[in-house]
């Protein structure tokens, strides 16, 4: 049998922090485009099961055109069985009573449910595994914290699917099965970094591989400018970005000591946002200080003396020291 594992879709965000409106109707929008690019990897492979480990909605109150879009989505593959169990942005009141169609399974902790030679169980069961079976726990939580997974091991588990991390990892459990995070489908954030996708279970080979999904992706990146000049400053920044990609968003640190620049990021982003869906710019140099200038050796002096925060002084030091040169 072939299952996907997914997780922490997080549909109906407001993304209205960082954002303006039209990148973050993209970025929504995302979420949902790599839902469908799911189900239809999904039907072009034949998967019988998708699991959604929880975090379905970002939030319990879910507008009515969001909920009616997934439910058709489900409707539109019946042959796959959605089994999905709550996260903690999940509400069971509003999930149970949204009708989402007879292909989509609520999963209680304590159920467990067999499908051909694959039970599916939550994380509080209580029937023996047994090992005559594949069997695939489904859990949410920070194993770390929510989740012992001592008390996991040596229990005939193959595959314990897990939501709330959203970043991908896949660990040995025991000598029989592993467990995994598939990560979020579909980046919102910087918090999201890096390549984003689902885990295919094929039990028949007892195989588990990372699908990515060519969708928007969230990169950071940090740039030592110490021998950038304003002479060949944009030349040398144009370089060590990523080529042109409208669906990257990207933040840029810039650090380094340099006593030849005047930089102004409002002025960098706007020459480089035409280049990517977002970039963002952050300024970490320090100012290289010549303390063989007399005038310049008695401003730093002065500003010492003030009564400012550290950031404070170092925003006023390499202003200072710009208008100095």
């Amino acid at each position: 049998m072939k299952i996907i594992h997914t997780a922490d879709l997080h549909l109906n965000s407001a993304l209205t922090t960082r954002f303006n409106t039209t990148v973050s109707k993209k970025i929504k929008d995302n979420v949902f485009l790599s839902l469908e690019k799911l189900t239809n990897f999904a039907k072009e492979h034949q998967v019988e099961v998708i699991i959604i480990a929880g975090d379905l909605f970002d939030k319990d109150k879910i507008s009515f055109l969001e909920q009616e879009r997934f439910k058709n989505l489900v409707a539109n593959f019946l042959d796959i069985k959605f089994i999905f169990v709550f996260g903690n942005h999940d509400q069971p009141k509003t999930n149970q009573n949204l009708n989402y169609g007879e292909n989509f399974i609520i999963l209680e902790p304590t159920q467990t449910l067999t499908i051909k030679n694959v039970t599916f169980s939550g994380i509080d069961f209580t029937t023996p595994l047994s090992e005559n079976f594949y069997n695939i726990v489904i859990a949410h939580g920070d194993i770390t914290k929510d989740i012992r997974l001592t008390k996991l091991r040596n229990k005939n588990i193959d595959y314990l699917a897990l939501g709330h991390i959203h970043q991908n990892q896949l660990e040995k459990l025991d000598e029989r099965g592993v467990y995994s995070y598939c990560g979020s489908l579909a980046s919102r954030g910087f918090d999201e970094c890096g390549q984003k996708g689902f885990y295919l279970i094929d039990t028949n080979l007892s195989t588990y591989t990372f699908k990515p999904i060519n969708n928007i992706i969230f990169n950071t990146l940090k740039v030592d400018v110490s021998t950038f000049t304003d002479m060949d400053f944009y030349a040398k920044l144009t370089s060590v970005l990523p080529p042109q990609n409208p669906l990257l968003a990207l933040k840029v640190t810039l650090y380094g000591e340099n006593s030849h620049l005047n930089i102004d990021l409002a002025y960098l982003k706007e020459k480089y946002s035409d280049s990517y869906l977002y970039i963002d710019f952050i300024d970490e140099t320090s100012v290289l200080v010549s303390k063989n200038n007399p005038l310049i050796a008695e401003f730093l002096k002065v500003v010492e003396m003030q009564d400012y925060t550290q950031e404070e002084k170092e925003k006023i030091i390499k202003l200072g020291i710009n208008i100095l040169k």
